[in-house]
């Protein structure tokens, strides 16, 4: 549980300065790769339960890692054979993200059972997305229910893909599929975020040459000269979920925040999306020397109104939209439509708890209401449930404006993407009153 303790009146005079954690979702697209190589290094890799459930899980399947928490650096130093037969990760892995199916080419080694990862329901994709590229590629499934055997028979080479509506894990797991195969392959219609280009960069790096044609919309990846003994080294970029959510949080606080983005631009990131909404708002910020400095002092956006639609770049991305719709309580009215995923707004409910207004439209649209002025007696306790990741940072922000005791509950859902987020939110409101409590833990048997 993320508790909250009664707090004072908001002090709004000062910068807060952030440091962003590495990014999840490019160390998910990174490790299935990164792991076909003898050895290789990442750094800037977060502390969260994502992270560390996938490095536990590709342990006890032989790989030697090692992660200094630290430093947030991943040593690979090679792996060594286990025997076939079912490994016992299916405890977790019903509750994991669907980050776990892109480990899924690499399971097919080893003649896995397990269960369909479903830990973050924001909305659900036919898993056939996914195993239809990895039969091309000649690994095999048998699916009963809610369990999955992955493994092979005779791995084969593709010259050619087709991604279904630019999916995110598709195109990771075409790529992994044609670097185990050591295929040249043309994935087209591929995903173009930058967690993508992130793992394109390390490959390149890595002498694995993949390259984007935009003209007829395809990356060209040829694996065919893969060379497993190079020795990867690679920087994860910065989260820009994180980004947006201390940047959604800081404005709630009419605060100036100064984040440090490590050397990655705007545009490597893709903030344009963001960014382009505090432009709509007139709230000022500056990106130089790649550092984004956000002035939320200056925020004034009462009885303001957004058109915001979520889901592929360029689009408005859509793990921001709950982020986002913390800013209701400043008077902000909005209209989401979330193309992505459907039925996205179970988090309404749990942010209604603390004042906010909403009208779900259909299952991809709803209008979030200016809710400014809800007031709450002091001493009322609000507990509230991190349906999912983002749902439980939005809860996390919006606690910040109650001088109540708010309770938490799920926080494995923020744990699977958050670093130390009670730390955070105490930097962002500049009191040290959020804490976790009744801590969470997975057992790797």
């Amino acid at each position: 549980m993320l508790v909250k303790r009664v707090h004072k009146n908001i002090k709004n005079n000062n910068l807060v300065e952030m440091i962003v954690q590495g990014s999840k979702h490019s160390f998910s697209r990174i490790l299935p790769s990164f792991l076909q190589f003898h050895s290789g290094i990442v750094r800037n890799v977060p502390d969260i339960k994502d992270v560390e459930i996938q490095i536990d899980i590709m342990k006890k399947l032989g790989f030697i890692l090692d992660f200094d928490k630290n430093s947030k650096v991943l040593n690979y130093s090679g792996s060594h054979k286990k025997k076939e037969g079912i490994v016992n990760i299916e405890d977790y892995s019903s509750r994991y993200s669907r980050s776990l199916i892109n480990l899924y080419p690499i399971f097919s080694r080893f003649n896995i059972m397990l269960k369909e990862p479903s830990g973050c329901p924001i909305g659900r994709r036919d898993i056939s997305w996914y195993v239809e590229i990895m039969k091309q590629f000649g690994m095999s499934f048998d699916i009963h229910n809610i369990y999955t055997r992955v493994y092979r028979s005779e791995l084969k080479k593709v010259s050619e893909i087709k991604i279904r509506d630019r999916s995110f894990s598709s195109t990771n797991i075409a790529i992994t599929c044609a670097i185990e195969t050591k295929s040249d392959t043309k994935i087209f219609g591929p995903s173009l975020e930058p967690e993508i280009f992130d793992l394109i960069s390390m490959l390149n790096n890595a002498e694995v040459k993949i390259h984007y044609n935009a003209e007829e919309d395809y990356f060209h990846i040829h694996a065919d000269l893969f060379d497993e003994k190079k020795v990867v080294d690679h920087t994860i970029l910065p989260d820009r979920n994180v980004i947006v959510t201390f940047i959604c949080g800081a404005l709630l606080l009419k605060k100036d925040i100064r984040i440090n983005t490590f050397g990655f631009t705007e545009t490597q990131l893709q903030l344009a999306p963001f960014l382009d909404i505090l432009k709509q708002l007139n709230i000022d910020f500056q990106y130089n020397d790649n550092r984004l400095l956000v002035m939320g002092s200056s925020c004034r956006i009462k009885g303001r109104e957004l058109e915001i639609k979520a889901g592929h770049y360029p689009l408005f991305c859509s793990d921001w939209q709950p982020l986002i719709a913390v800013l209701s309580v400043l008077g902000l009215n909005m209209t989401i439509e979330d193309t992505l995923f459907e039925s996205r707004f179970g988090y309404l409910d749990e942010y209604k708890k603390f004042g906010i207004k909403y009208k779900i439209i259909d299952e991809r649209r709803a209008k979030i209401l200016d809710s400014e002025g809800y007031e709450f007696n002091p001493e009322q306790k609000i507990t509230a449930k991190a349906l999912d990741l983002r749902c439980g940072a939005g809860i996390g922000l919006l606690s910040m404006l109650h001088h109540g005791i708010c309770e938490i509950e799920n926080v494995l859902q923020i744990k699977r993407g958050y670093e130390g987020y009670d730390k955070q939110l105490n930097t962002l409101l500049g009191e040290n009153v959020f804490c976790y409590e009744q801590e969470e833990v997975i057992e790797i048997q």
